[in-house]
């Protein structure tokens, strides 16, 4: 990475937020309240999106109960937009938290858009067509205040799937690729789309979007429906800005300085020769170009792509995490020269027990003979994605607590797990530990977990010494809730950087790259595009 790469990524920070979840609001479930402090306690910005309208839907026959709460859940909306605005105001905290307006519009010919609002808009959009609709794409553009972020872009044109016909890379500087209905970077991604609504349609991704020449930046939201903005697992968006307010983050928004998550927090970097992420170039970029890229998982990585053209170009494949297993933990806790401090991440992840059984856990961890030097809380809501599905209003309001005292390596929480309702659903919560260390470090861990009345504390050492492998630990017995600590990563298994020089040329008038990441934990990642015209 050169001086000039270095410098732009030295003004810049990355910022995690979800644009796109939804509560009582409209048609979800829970508290607008619940929501927001759900996602301040592990992001930076968010916005709970109101469903707000669905022009075209007469065009169409469904079910009456399926008409009759989308109908609701709009004029409730509508009637309490002012209260909506001001609950956000009231959680605003410059440089730490920034809430965004945001209400979706549903359409079959055009497909669903998120619209976000840069500030808190005395007047709204209000297409009552699919013609005033075509009309508000073509005709919006940042500058007005409002950005249309299509989301859930893979299903079928007609069933609620982008249009790219009708798509106004203007009016649309950033367009949701993955959340809780699944993956749409390409027809090959692994997280499928298994919603009521259908499956994927190979054209309707950014993949197809790229080869049908629109501009755009990525995001990543969860879609949650039960209070839980960036409810791990199910997509976040990584933003790179010069700092945490509205007006730096709107301008790295509508300058596509973005990348989409699964889940984990990561750091992608992306440059064509000296050009950012989210950059459109020409001359002098249609020579020799230099593609670098910086990288900071949260796991270990597995596997790194550079895509050209929708073709992958360059792929590096990283090590196992986990020596060879010979029953007897023979592979040392490996320190610095000298026996000096590393650091890694040892990821812990607490659930398990009975199926569905309530678990209501509270603790602390802690780092003895070592230094925290960053927690991540990876917490997931109760999915209740149907608005048929009920109201549990109890699940909703189950915040998770999560605090940092730097000063003394600790970390509190306070946090709900159910047993999984099935053997491939996971209902766990986490929280990664970026730790420095030695042999001697050891993570020691406090914890009460309730349970049908019954309260059981107990209190774990994990030293990393053995963390070769990841090390499990019951709370009350068989089938109680369990601990599960993760193996030590050092720092070198989940950052890299490389540069790869690409002197192949195609005949087209335009080149597109970005990166694709890939964990060992299964979480991804995609960098926004970068093009280069000739």
């Amino acid at each position: 990475m050169n001086t000039e790469q270095r410098q732009w990524i030295d003004e810049h920070s990355v910022y995690y937020g979800d644009i796109h979840n939804h509560s009582g609001i409209s048609y979800g479930h829970g508290k607008l309240e619940d929501a927001l402090t759900n996602g301040r306690t592990q992001l930076d910005f968010c916005s709970v999106t109101g469903h707000y309208s669905w022009p075209d839907m007469g065009n169409r026959t469904m079910a009456p109960e399926v008409a009759a709460y989308h109908h609701e859940g709009f004029e409730k909306f509508r009637k309490n937009r002012g209260a909506y605005m001001e609950m956000l105001r009231s959680f605003e905290k410059p440089e730490s938290f920034i809430p965004f307006v945001s209400f979706e519009i549903h359409s079959f010919e055009h497909g669903d858009y998120t619209i976000l609002a840069k500030d808190f808009p005395a007047k709204w959009p209000d297409p009552l067509s699919s013609s005033e609709l075509a009309q508000l794409i073509a005709a919006s553009r940042p500058e007005s205040g409002f950005i249309l972020v299509p989301h859930h872009i893979g299903y079928k044109t007609g069933f609620r799937g982008i249009n790219w016909n009708t798509f106004n890379e203007k009016a649309s500087p950033l367009v949701e690729i993955v959340s809780m209905h699944g993956g749409a970077e390409s027809h090959e991604t692994s997280a499928r789309y298994l919603h009521t609504m259908g499956p994927r349609d190979m054209g309707n991704t950014m993949q197809g979007g790229l080869a049908a020449g629109h501009h755009f930046g990525v995001t990543g939201s969860t879609d949650h429906h039960n209070s839980f903005p960036g409810s791990y697992g199910y997509g976040r968006t990584g933003v790179w800005s010069r700092n945490c307010s509205r007006e730096a983050l709107w301008e790295a928004f509508i300058h596509r300085r973005t990348f989409a998550l699964t889940g984990d927090r990561m750091e992608l970097a992306l440059f064509v020769n000296d050009a950012p992420v989210g950059s459109i170039c020409s001359s002098p970029y249609a020579g020799k170009r230099a593609v670098t890229a910086a990288i900071t998982g949260g796991f270990a990585l597995e596997r790194v792509e550079l895509v050209k053209n929708n073709a992958v170009i360059y792929t590096k494949q990283y090590p196992s995490l986990y020596p060879s297993f010979s029953g007897n933990n023979e592979q040392p806790f490996s320190t610095g020269p000298g026996g000096t401090a590393i650091t890694g991440k040892v990821p812990l992840q607490f659930g398990w027990g009975e199926k569905g059984v309530k678990a209501a856990w509270e603790g602390t961890l802690r780092i003895l003979d070592g230094t925290l030097l960053s927690p991540e809380p990876r917490f997931r809501g109760q999915d209740l994605v149907d608005p048929l599905d009920g109201n549990d209003l109890e699940a909703a309001s189950e915040n998770p607590a999560f605090s940092w005292d730097r000063d003394h390596s600790l970390v509190s929480f306070s946090f709900v797990t159910r047993g999984n309702s099935t053997a491939s659903t996971d209902n766990t919560q986490q929280i990664s530990l970026e730790i420095e260390g030695t042999a001697a470090t050891v993570i020691a861990a406090d914890i009460s977990v309730i349970q049908k009345g019954k309260k059981v504390s107990k209190s774990f050492q994990f030293p990393l010494r053995d963390l070769p492998q990841p090390v499990s630990a019951y709370v009350d017995g068989f089938i109680s809730p369990a601990v599960l600590c993760g193996a030590f990563m050092p720092a070198v298994s989940y950052t890299d950087e490389f540069t790869y020089t690409d002197e192949e040329h195609s005949s087209r008038t335009e080149d597109w790259y970005y990166l694709r990441v890939l964990q060992r934990n299964g979480q991804a990642g995609w960098t926004s595009p970068i093009w280069v015209s000739r």
